[in-house]
Formats: C-alpha cells, structure tokens, sequence
C-alpha cells in the first residue's frame, strides 16, 4: 500500500509537535521509515531507540493517518509498558493529540486508529496487522535481536506500508541478524555507535573500552555482532565459515543414509533429521502434546523416504515408549543412550558431550553440509562447553540451558545423532565394498565347491 501524502513530513512533526531535535542517524532512520520503506537499526546500548526514535515514528503515523493500526512488539512486557509507553504518555498532554486515549499499553484516536503493544513473554499468539482501505499498518519490533525466528517469519507475511525493527547487538545468529547481513539489501539498515549520540559522553566511552570485557564493550558501544567466545560446544565462526562456504557433496552409495528421532518432552520439538553421504538436513520438526500423534507422523515420515530400520537411531530417554510402539509397527530403532559411557571416557563425561564435540571438528574440517537455518545455528552454537573435575568435556545441562532462556537444542540433537548414523552408515558400505571389489579380484576357485561364502 502507497501511503497518502502525509499533513506533516516527520522531522517537523518532531520538532514542532513533540518538541524533539533528532541526532542525524535518527534522522536518517526516521526519513527512511516515513518513506514506507522497511527499515533496522542495530544499535548501541543507551543510544535512545525506544525513547526517542519509536516513540516519534508511531505518533506521527497515528497523527497522519489517524485510522492506521500499529503494532510494538518487544520480547519483555517491562520494556513494554514501562519504556515504550511511559515514552509516549508524556506527550499525552500535547494540543495536538487532543481526544486521543492513552491507556497502559494502548493509545487510540478518535477515528479508530490504534496503537498496541505486546510482548513475547507473556504467552499466547502474536497477531500481526495488514494494511487495509484508508487504514494503513505498521509494525514497530525493539529488541528484535530477542525474538523468536518463529515470530519474525510470522510477521514477515503481514503487508504493512511502515516497518521499523531496532535492536541492540549480540550473538551472532537470528532473525535480526540475518535482516542486518544477509537480507540487508532488503532493507534499509543501519549500525548506530555510542559516539553517534552526542548525549553519551566520549570520556565515559572511553572509561568502558579500559575497564570493560572487549566483547561487553563491542556491544555496549559498537553495536557489533559477537561470535561465540570460546565457552561454546561448537564454534559460531565455524559454523558461520562452513555455511558460507561449504564443502562439495560427496557420492553416495544407496544403502549410505541414516537418520535420528529427537522425541520432546512439553513444550518441545519433535524432530526427524537425515544424513545423506555428507549432506545434512532437518525432514520435519513440530510440536505436539499428542505423543501417538507424534509416533504416527514419525511412522509415515519413515516410509515416505524409504528408511529402514537399521538405518533410524533415537534417543531412549524421553523416546523408550514410543520407541517401543514403532517396534510393534515393525520399525527396530537403534537405541541409544546420551548418558551412556563414551567411547573416549577419558576425554568425554558421556556419550552426547562425545558427539558434540565430534560433530564440531566435522564443522571446522569443513565435512559435513548442514542447512542454512537460523534457529538450528543458535541451537548448535548456544550449549556450552563445562569441565568435570578430571578435566573431561561435558555439556551444559538442558536445564541450566532453560534457567538463562535459551531454548532445548531438539534440531541439534537430533542433526547430530543423524550425522552419528549416517558416518556410520557410510563406513559399513566403505567396508562392503572394499570386501566385495577384493572378493572380485580373487582368482576363481577351480572346483566352485571349495569355498562358499
């Protein structure tokens, strides 16, 4: 939707309704976001996007266009009500808004022209907005960096004539982080440093460059994207190198596949993922609280590609029932245990710290080809890496992983245990072969009697 010619371009509108002089980057996010084109800003910490710049975009398009429907969207309620709008109430009182309501998380003109905030940590669905007749839309995201690659795809599919994301920076994986590299040409970004805010003091930068950790101060103030900083299981930098430059794809015998079930606890995902010579891939992921749905939807994934038993492994923690359904279905999974021993006990504390770490050497050799998907890099770059006592790797706990909010690393896993059995796989038929090609080379018997195989 082309929007009309609006009563006030917006940098007036700061100046001489809300009384706001923007620094330039603000005024240069600002123009592009009055010119409906979809804009980001990766910002440095204090540098005043959801003071400032969120604040004048959504009253302007509420003072133009009094019947447009916007939503703010921040992954914490508290950002929500006690940053965005306690921002906006303080124009409340402005001749210009005269009949609007201001309400906690609301604010709403006379037409019918809405403004509403949510946030993603409250639970329930996140409803997008569209552009409709006379009422354009517009989707406002803070902290963008913080939402769920779930929720970003979900808005990507609304048709709004103005869109603003802003984040601070971090790890270097994500939708927003896609949106500032990768997709970059899609949008009119920005990267927003402390120095560029005339209001952040030089000697305190300073005073931060000294004192702080590089990485704090990387972020804090040079709105720069972090790789991992040597705690994770697997590298993000490898990860980010072997995507961006892959190894080629390597023939594969028909036997040479192998696949592995990841079976959810609540509130996760069920996972089937296959390896296929050196090429990796998630087949199907979804949730359910249905566990015979579940073995159903595994069951036919199973025959739709043609898999054997032998060639399926699942984890027996959580997956020993429905393991055992699949088995009267005539479906014989490999167990496998990830508390069991590892074959390297004096290096592993267990099976599963085994196959990570051996999964993150295939990564940095470049030898595996894994799928270019956000919400698997955080996954496998977000476990660390912890120590016992005798100097063995282990994992970070599932449980420890929750308690700093990071979600269970399902398509992890169950990638992992696919590439176990696939390299398996394909080195029982390296050793087929090799016996077949030397029982070829043998000189006949001269009696066809003398041995038998």
């Amino acid at each position: 939707m082309t929007p009309s010619t609006p009563k006030i371009p917006i940098l007036l509108f700061a100046d001489s309704i809300l009384g706001i002089r923007p620094y330039d980057w603000q005024c240069q996010t600002l123009l592009a976001y009055e010119a409906a084109k979809p804009t980001a800003a990766a910002c440095a910490n204090f540098t005043g996007k959801t003071s400032t710049v969120f604040p004048i975009a959504a009253l302007w398009t509420l003072y133009n266009f009094p019947r447009a429907r916007l939503m703010y969207l921040s992954a914490t309620s508290a950002q929500v009500k006690n940053q965005m709008f306690n921002s906006l109430n303080r124009f409340s009182s402005r001749p210009a808004f005269s009949g609007w309501s201001w309400l906690e998380t609301e604010v709403r003109t006379p037409q019918r022209g809405l403004l509403f905030g949510r946030a993603t940590d409250t639970g329930g669905n996140i409803e997008g907005v569209h552009d409709q007749p006379d009422s354009p839309a517009a989707l406002l995201v803070d902290e963008a960096k913080s939402i769920s690659p779930d929720v970003l795809d979900a808005l990507d599919r609304c048709h709004t004539t103005f869109r603003l994301y802003a984040s601070s920076t971090g790890a270097a994986f994500g939708g927003f982080y896609q949106i500032m590299t990768a997709k970059s040409h899609l949008w009119r970004t920005f990267t927003v440093k402390s120095s560029m805010c005339p209001h952040v003091n030089p000697a305190e930068i300073e005073a931060d460059r000294e004192n702080l950790k590089d990485s704090v101060f990387r972020i804090k103030h040079s709105a720069e994207w972090l790789f991992d900083e040597g705690d994770s299981m697997i590298s993000l930098e490898h990860v980010r190198a072997l995507i961006d430059n892959p190894p080629e794809k390597v023939p594969t015998m028909p036997d040479d596949r192998g696949a592995f079930c990841d079976f959810a606890g609540a509130g996760d995902e069920s996972v089937l993922a296959l390896c296929t010579g050196n090429r990796l891939e998630i087949v199907d992921a979804w949730r359910s609280r249905d566990t015979m749905h579940s073995v159903g939807k595994f069951l036919t994934l199973f025959r739709k590609l043609g898999l054997k038993s032998y060639q399926i492994g699942g984890d027996e923690g959580y997956g020993h029932q429905l393991m055992d359904r699949m088995q009267e279905e005539g479906f014989r999974l490999k167990r496998f245990n990830n508390g069991a021993k590892a074959k390297r006990s004096d290096i592993y504390v267990n099976l599963s710290a085994e196959w990570w770490s051996t999964f993150g050497q295939l990564i940095e050799r470049r030898q595996v080809i894994i799928p270019n998907c956000e919400k698997l890099i955080a996954q496998l770059t977000s476990r660390r890496k912890l120590y016992d006592s005798k100097g063995r790797e282990k994992l970070e706990s599932k449980d420890d992983m929750k308690a700093r909010g990071v979600e269970s690393p399902d398509r992890a896993d169950a990638l992992i245990g696919a590439s176990v059995l696939g390299k398996s796989r394909a080195h029982g038929a390296l050793v087929a072969a090799r016996i077949q090609e030397t029982l070829q080379r043998m000189p006949k018997p001269l009696f066809p009697n003398d041995f038998r195989f």
